[in-house]
């Protein structure tokens, strides 16, 4: 990619470059912004499951495990909640923080491979996504 830009910028104006990267930014974000319509509307939740799997929570879990307390901690300073539901709560280690501070916590998750790592028992639901009117 460096090489690309450097031959870009050689032989290309800025006055050409400039116009064409903000076309090119604008389709990016318009094609990224399409595929994240398209998968979050999957209508099974099997679909999920295939891309939230085991190896997905065992990689990403361990790295933020150390600011789930510290967000918990915050938020209940400032809100003090009774309650607290989290909608896509993967594998429930933010509601776990809130559960262990005495808060009562539901969570509602598609994958069922999060809902597996979860200790939280029968305060997980498996949903799917949808309407919330």
């Amino acid at each position: 990619m460096p090489r690309a830009r450097s031959l870009l910028r050689r032989l290309l104006p800025l006055r050409i470059r400039r116009p064409l990267g903000i076309v090119l930014y604008r389709i990016y974000r318009a094609v990224r912004n399409a595929l994240r319509e398209v998968l979050g509307r999957l209508p099974f939740l099997a679909a999920r499951d295939f891309v939230y799997d085991e190896h997905f929570y065992a990689k990403g879990d361990p790295m933020k495990l150390d600011s789930y307390p510290r967000f918990a901690d915050a938020l209940i300073r400032l809100r003090a909640p009774r309650n607290v539901v989290d909608v896509g709560s993967g594998s429930g280690l933010m509601l776990a923080e809130f559960a262990k501070r005495g808060v009562a916590v539901r969570g509602i998750e598609g994958s069922r491979a999060a809902i597996a790592r979860s200790q939280l028992g029968e305060h997980r639901s498996r949903g799917r996504a949808g309407s919330c009117t």
